[in-house]
């Protein structure tokens, strides 16, 4: 509506000054080809208001990776034969739509590329704990570093991410209004306990199951 307003705006200076002669033939052809250039612009930036741009850009040079990539596959090789919970996309996706929520219902301001990227690094290092008995929040930190560098996040966001993966299995943090306690939170409210059918089996105290929404 406010766009139409100005070029009707627009249309009537065009045409008050070819009334008066002011514009020449080129020149009125110069001002409306301005004004559909402007409103053309506009609309490009609307869209990519509504669209998020290139907001998820850096997370994308994640999903394609190489090193990513061949993470991915170790960890599933890895967890094959798993009959418990798996650290594979669609646990990423739900850690990272969860934080994502959060970090909205608490008025965190945490970046949105920079909680996706956190919630798809977090168990990067997986693979490492089944093969070498080393804790994935440690061994994952180099490894999600590299990638990070990789795919431009610059050092800030890769000191806040690293951070909040080496903590989110700290539960001191999990009250703390930042992208440690999102992830703690939203990796720990993605797991459905009380529909596992390994249940019985599981190796979890009880008392760290979730066993209700």
């Amino acid at each position: 509506m406010i766009g139409d307003v100005e070029d009707m705006e627009e249309i009537k200076k065009i045409k008050a000054a070819d009334s008066m002669g002011a514009l020449s033939a080129a020149e009125k052809k110069n001002a409306i080809t301005s004004m559909i250039e402007k409103r053309n612009s506009a609309g490009r930036a609307a869209a990519t208001v509504k669209t998020g741009g290139t907001e998820m850009e850096r997370v994308n040079r994640i999903l394609q990776n190489r090193i990513y990539r061949s993470c991915l596959q170790k960890i599933e090789e890895c967890e094959k034969e798993r009959i418990f919970c798996r650290h594979d996309m669609t646990h990423f996706l739900d850690v990272a739509r969860l934080a994502y929520i959060l970090n909205l219902e608490e008025s965190c301001g945490i970046k949105k590329d920079c909680i996706y990227a956190c919630a798809l690094l977090h168990d990067v290092g997986r693979h490492i704990q089944y093969t070498q008995n080393v804790p994935h929040e440690q061994a994952g930190l180099p490894i999600a570093s590299d990638i990070m560098q990789e795919c431009g996040f610059k050092e800030p966001d890769r000191e806040m991410i690293l951070d909040a993966i080496a903590n989110h299995r700290n539960a001191e943090i999990k009250g703390e209004r930042n992208l440690k306690g999102l992830l703690y939170r939203a990796d720990k409210m993605s797991r459905i306990c009380f529909a596992c059918k390994a249940q019985d089996e599981c190796y979890k105290v009880v008392e760290k199951r979730r066993m209700e929404l």
